[in-house]
């Protein structure tokens, strides 16, 4: 009992879990990292390799999708929803706070960066009070979206 006990806080060492939902069929190895706030649902067959999501928002991610080291960061109420049949490369970014959705069968390169908003400046306010004027993004079905790719609202 002992063994099998130090066998899973092995597995689980530098993994945190709080809202994952996934099929039995897929699975998460590698290190995952998620703020208590947020939420992943994950379909069938899929492999995630190093995830971290920082924020409050929701993550849903299709069926049969491939997603290697990738870091998320979302807004309170935000939503990125990745389709089916998707491979995320190494190293690619998301910094969300309205929307994102990702459609099916789509290639992403290593190195992506993908931001749905940016400050809103004013000669009158400081850019850090200045807010951030957000625009929902949509990557339409049967994308390739090459290495070191930014793509902006």
């Amino acid at each position: 009992m002992v063994e099998r006990i130090l066998k899973l806080i092995k597995h689980f060492k530098n993994k945190v879990f709080y809202n994952i939902n996934t099929d039995s069929n897929s699975y998460v190895f590698g290190k995952v990292f998620m703020s208590k706030k947020s939420i992943l649902t994950v379909g069938k067959n899929c492999r995630i390799n190093s995830i971290e999501i920082i924020g409050e928002g929701t993550v849903v991610i299709g069926n049969n999708v491939e997603i290697r080291d990738v870091f998320i960061n979302l807004g309170k109420q935000s939503k990125l929803t990745i389709g089916n049949n998707v491979f995320i490369g190494k190293h690619s970014k998301f910094i969300i706070y309205g929307e994102c959705s990702i459609g099916d069968d789509i290639l992403i390169a290593p190195d992506v960066l993908i931001v749905d908003n940016d400050h809103i400046i004013s000669s009158k306010v400081k850019v850090k009070d200045s807010g951030l004027n957000i625009q929902n993004i949509l990557i339409s079905n049967n994308v390739w979206i090459g290495a070191k790719s930014v793509i902006t609202k």
